[in-house]
């Protein structure tokens, strides 16, 4: 038999098994007109085999999110597009191998077999049916005859936009419009994407995450020791339920008192039940807290207590420190900190003093710890006054609460002065500190110092819609000359410079200088490492914490001023943040949301009530 002559019908399409991803990640880069980078979404790699022999390979993925062609023959709204697009995957890569190019009407053979394989192997990996397959073919090089062998079906072009990585605008005109197929993977297929009425068996497959029964109990434990303000006499509502609830809500982006209300009120008789509130004995229904008891409640609660349980729970389950420990133990020591603090802006009261003058109180802080690995906070303390005196007095205080033998604290230039320096030697800590301007005769020093040195390490970021570079250069030990600075426990001083250019318009932002100090000894001091733990803080404390604090729960917008209300909230945002942190979740506020449309599953999150 010669060797572009094989038996069609003993063609078979299969799925790449793990081991051969790279063998075919590696063909498609060398032989596809396209290249290839990686699929996006759910993803699926196909072979064509004639025995061992491979003959074609087809790479299928998540469907385009706008193709208007596609979306004129389906007939579905734009609503209905956002629901349904998961029913519909795309044929990205389509190659006939060079040594099987020869081998008459085998890509319509494979086509065929491939969306028969297609139909079944999708819901087996990914949770849920496929009812549409679609491609694009590009008539400049193809004529597209293989697919309407395969019964595919044409049904329109693109506009002749393409994207384009780091161009001004996300899609340029390229003056090459595809040519658009369907296949519709099950009878009335159309017919049923764009109907009104939804199948109850299309769900995507979300993966369920939840804490372990251990980590619901220990948690469940550190709520039990919170002081309870109210009189046991008439008492409805058991603090450990309240907190629960509170955590739940927080859990679904519930950001007022109000909204905190609704989240309760939603919430179905069984999942009360099983947490613990109120039977109402007039109605027979389960209840949760109204508005007034919230009040009541986290308003004279004491915020320095719930502030220090809802951490040191976050801190005793860090993931790779897990271990048993009792309620008031710490997590081990050689953790990386980033220590910054936050302004709730809108907790201040505008009241009238007594000489008619409108008083403004300063707004309550709060300065946190978070674990620049798991970026799960570990530490928080609540503090109002001038930023700069009453911050760092709080960070200090923080730090004694901790207790971290042997930690590196990372903090920004705000907190870089001798005493606070000095006394995270004391604790038997580290520290890798930011110096500016504020400090003028440090900054002055090093910056003579390193004046004309060239950077040890240079690293690139092309994330954000930036290309950022950074570079760094690193002293020799100093400890051996303390004469030379005169700063509390410090052995190495470095320089780190920071370029950007946005990808859009190719601006280019001003170069940042800044400098770093640390008291971190020569193994753990590597310029590489300096690097890590600076740019670590900004992605754990602003980025990780503050930003989505603001983001998807909206602090800044808050007016909740009264008593301990601010500073509790802030808390339990912390831990919430903290328990998605462990639980692996990316996309916070895409989670929340989630969330706020189911309630009932933030209990099944917790482990409090099975799924």
């Amino acid at each position: 038999m010669e060797r572009n002559t094989i038996p069609l019908r003993e063609v078979r399409v299969r799925t790449v098994r793990p081991d051969e991803e790279l063998r075919f990640d590696t063909l498609m880069r060398e032989h596809h007109y396209l290249g290839f980078r990686k699929y996006c979404g759910h993803r699926l790699r196909q072979v064509a085999v004639h025995g061992e022999r491979w003959l074609a390979l087809l790479g299928w993925h998540a469907a385009a999110l706008h193709c208007a062609a596609r979306d004129r023959w389906i007939g579905w709204t734009s609503l209905q597009r956002r629901q349904r697009l998961f029913l519909v995957c795309n044929q990205s890569r389509f190659l006939i191998l060079p040594e099987a190019s020869g081998i008459a009407c085998l890509a319509s053979r494979v086509l065929g077999r491939s969306v028969r394989h297609l139909r079944h192997e999708w819901p087996r990996q990914h949770g849920h049916p496929l009812l549409l397959a679609e491609t694009f073919v590009d008539p400049s090089r193809f004529a597209g005859t293989c697919y309407r062998a395969a019964n595919w079906i044409q049904v329109g072009s693109t506009r002749g936009f393409g994207r384009t990585r780091g161009a001004a605008i996300g899609y340029v005109e390229h003056h090459l419009p595809k040519r658009v197929f369907v296949y519709p993977l099950h009878k009335g297929a159309r017919r049923q994407l764009a109907g009104e009425q939804a199948n109850p068996d299309w769900r995507p497959f979300r993966q369920r995450i939840m804490l372990t029964p251990s980590q619901w109990s220990s948690l469940r434990e550190f709520l039990s020791q919170v002081t309870d303000p109210r009189s046991p006499q008439g008492l409805r509502y058991p603090m450990p339920v309240a907190l629960t609830l509170l955590i739940a809500a927080r859990l679904a982006g519930a950001k007022t008192l109000t909204e905190l209300c609704d989240f309760g009120r939603a919430l179905d008789q069984d999942v009360l039940a099983r947490i613990g509130s109120r039977l109402r004995p007039q109605s027979g229904r389960y209840e949760a807290s109204g508005i007034s008891s919230w009040h009541y409640i986290l308003k004279r609660i004491d915020e320095e207590e719930v502030e220090r349980l809802l951490a040191a729970w976050s801190a005793r389950n860090l993931p790779s420190r897990e271990r048993e420990a009792g309620p008031d133990e710490q997590p081990q020591a050689g953790l990386s900190i980033a220590l910054d603090g936050k302004t709730m802006r809108g907790s201040y009261d505008r009241d009238l003093g007594q000489d008619g003058k409108l008083r403004n109180e300063r707004a309550q802080q709060q300065v946190s710890a978070v674990d620049i690995g798991s970026r799960m906070v570990v530490g928080q303390r609540g503090f109002t006054g001038k930023k700069e005196d009453a911050e760092g007095l709080a960070l200090r205080e923080l730090i004694d609460t901790l207790n971290l033998k042997g930690a590196c604290y990372v903090a920004d230039a705000l907190h870089t002065n001798r005493e606070t320096a000095q006394h995270i030697i004391n604790q038997g800590c580290h520290y890798l500190l930011t110096v500016k301007g504020n400090q003028p005769k440090l900054h002055e020093q090093l910056a003579e110092y390193f004046s004309g040195m060239g950077p040890d390490v240079v690293d690139w970021d092309s994330g954000h819609g930036r290309i950022e570079c950074r570079q760094i250069v690193r002293s020799g030990d100093i400890g051996r000359c303390p004469q030379w600075l005169d700063f509390p426990g410090a052995r190495f001083v470095a320089k780190v410079t920071r370029d950007a250019k946005y990808k859009k318009t190719g601006e280019k932002r001003k170069t940042e200088i800044v400098y770093l100090v640390t008291s971190l000894p020569p193994e753990q001091a590597s310029s590489e490492r300096l690097l890590e733990l600076n740019r670590g803080y900004w992605g754990a404390v602003e980025n990780g914490v503050h930003r989505v604090r603001d983001g998807a729960l909206r602090e800044d917008a808050s007016r909740l001023r009264k008593g301990a209300l601010p500073r509790v909230m802030a808390a339990f945002a912390n831990l919430a943040l903290s328990i998605l942190r462990k639980l692996g979740v990316e996309n916070i506020q895409r989670r929340m949301n989630q969330f706020r449309l189911a309630p009932n599953s933030v209990f099944a999150c917790l482990g409090a009530c099975p799924g």
